[in-house]
């Protein structure tokens, strides 16, 4: 069975976290290292995908100030959105197209790219509904949309794919203070609102601890692997 390693990094600001994507990509496309997720809290961040300008930042440089958000222009698919604490965010840096040819048995082609959004989408819409949500699904929007008519976005995915292998990822709302999101046109939807696991099942207690081992079992399913921790580094010497 293939192997997924974990790497838990609590908090962690979003640019050394990005720096730490981009070199784990490197590595993994030229072999190094193996499929690594990523899972992570941000302080306040708004980050902004190819597809999208400043425009749908609402906040003045002032407002951003007083809530101590920052902001980030990068070069994942696309649109603004939000990160920071509650919210539990997962880069995958795997080889996706020897994913998808080890688990359909097919070359990846020029749809390969759905496949690989479908994938994580499959991961997060079965995390949602371990923990209670019952009414969710997909739309022409890409995310997972909870509540009656679907207008309720709980998880958003923003990928980039390079030689075949994938990075950026997904944010899942599991706590979050959902007033940073008036801050923001959120992917460009100006019809659509937010939500969290936390607001829809009734649990003011839920936090980020309790919901990464249901992300952790979901990929071992999606992707019959298994994810095995990485050891904590070892202090440098003195």
């Amino acid at each position: 069975m293939r192997t997924i390693l974990l790497r838990r990094l609590g908090s962690m600001e979003y640019g050394k976290c990005l720096a730490l994507q981009m070199d784990l990509l490197a590595r993994r496309v030229a072999g190094e290292v193996p499929d690594t997720l990523l899972l992570v809290e941000h302080p306040s961040v708004f980050t902004i995908g190819k597809r999208d300008t400043q425009n749908d930042i609402l906040w003045t440089e002032a407002e951003l100030k007083q809530r101590g958000t920052t902001v980030h222009k990068i070069d994942r698919g696309g649109q603004v959105t939000w990160h920071g604490p509650g919210q539990l965010v997962g880069y995958p840096i795997f080889n996706a197209s020897e994913l998808h040819a080890q688990l359909t048995g097919s070359p990846a082609g020029s749809k390969f790219s759905y496949w690989w959004v479908n994938r994580l989408q499959d991961v997060l819409m079965n995390t949602i509904r371990a923990h209670g949500i019952p009414k969710y699904g997909l739309t022409e929007d890409v995310g997972i949309w909870v509540g009656d008519d679907l207008d309720r976005k709980v998880a958003a995915l923003g990928l980039q794919l390079r030689q075949g292998c994938s990075m950026h990822g997904f944010a899942l709302n599991v706590n979050p203070d959902l007033t940073f999101y008036d801050g923001i046109v959120p992917c460009g939807l100006k019809d659509k609102g937010v939500t969290s696991i936390a607001r829809e099942v009734a649990r003011p207690d839920l936090t980020v601890d309790d919901v990464i081992p249901t992300v952790v079992r979901e990929f071992e399913e999606v992707f019959q692997a298994t994810v095995v921790n990485q050891p904590p580094e070892a202090p440098a010497a003195a």
